[in-house]
């Protein structure tokens, strides 16, 4: 917003501003899991459905890469605070637990280009539950 004086009169005026920016992912899936990441993106001024989505993997064996990139899927989420984040998933499961993914928003006039690193921790294992046995009296 702008404030500008003239002839004794103040004038206020909005400029439209633009903004593209990629956060931290949120992981969704572990490792051998298939892949579920959510990435924020803060889309002031653009619109979401006009925004070109690239995603590429490095750091991985390249047919792994080439793998992964033909299975996935993007998708635009909006969270419970109205910010949009873009759901990049695949159906088959992540076996590499270290992976750099460069995911590229935008639109015709402005992009943003972020590389993430990606290290996926196995799932959770369950405890085994102790099992109770009753004391039996010698005969």
């Amino acid at each position: 917003m702008a404030l500008v004086a003239m002839g004794g009169v103040l004038l206020i005026y909005a400029q439209a501003v633009t903004a593209l920016g990629v956060g931290e992912p949120r992981y969704l899936s572990h490792l051998f899991e298939p892949l579920r990441v959510d990435v924020p993106v803060d889309t002031k001024g653009v619109d979401p459905a006009a925004v070109k989505v690239g995603v590429s993997f490095s750091g991985v064996d390249p047919a792994a890469a080439a793998e992964i990139e033909s299975s996935l899927h993007r998708e635009w989420r909006v969270d419970d605070r109205g910010n949009y984040v873009l759901r990049i998933s695949t159906d088959q499961p992540i076996h590499e637990p270290l992976m750099q993914m460069r995911v590229e928003v935008g639109d015709d006039r402005i992009q943003a280009v972020r590389e993430l690193t990606l290290l996926f921790d196995p799932a959770p294992v369950e405890a085994p539950q102790a099992t109770l046995l009753a004391e039996v009296a010698p005969p």
